[in-house]
């Protein structure tokens, strides 16, 4: 079972975090920042939701400076042994769901709110995609003017 397929699973097909990103961004809950609210309306307009679209619309971000990726290459080998090596020591990732669960659900009282928000961030990120039925795929055809 791959961690995608876990977090998956836990959060009821991502129910949980939507529903999460959405008491933040109407300010259900406490501690919560506006830029914390605007960062949970990001997430949501990028897998989808019209209310968080037009809320960005309201109230769109200050420009920020662009980040730097100061990663380096590294060694395909080593990359495979820390993979196990993570693999063996949480459970196939079933240690690291939980986590990232409990630090978004505010269960861990030690996280701030913009930590909650990042849990809730690496979980989106790390599901698998939704399925699309083949009747909301657009055709080449219906793409042309």
């Amino acid at each position: 079972m791959t961690l995608a397929t876990i977090i998956h699973d836990r959060t009821n097909d991502g129910t949980s975090i939507v529903e999460f990103l959405f008491a933040v961004m109407r300010d259900e809950l406490d501690g919560f920042k506006p830029c914390h609210r605007l960062d949970a309306a990001k997430l949501l307009v990028k897998y989808d939701r019209d209310e968080a679209r037009n809320y960005l619309l309201d109230y769109p971000p200050e420009p920020s400076q662009p980040g730097l990726d100061s990663r380096s290459p590294v060694d395909t080998y080593f990359n495979q042994k820390l993979a196990k090596v993570i693999q063996e020591s949480t459970d196939d990732g079933r240690t690291v769901c939980r986590f990232l669960i409990n630090v978004m659900d505010g269960a861990l009282s030690a996280f701030k709110p913009h930590h909650r928000l990042s849990a809730a961030r690496e979980l989106l990120e790390n599901m698998p995609p939704p399925v699309v039925p083949a009747k909301n795929l657009i055709t080449l055809e219906e793409t042309r003017l």
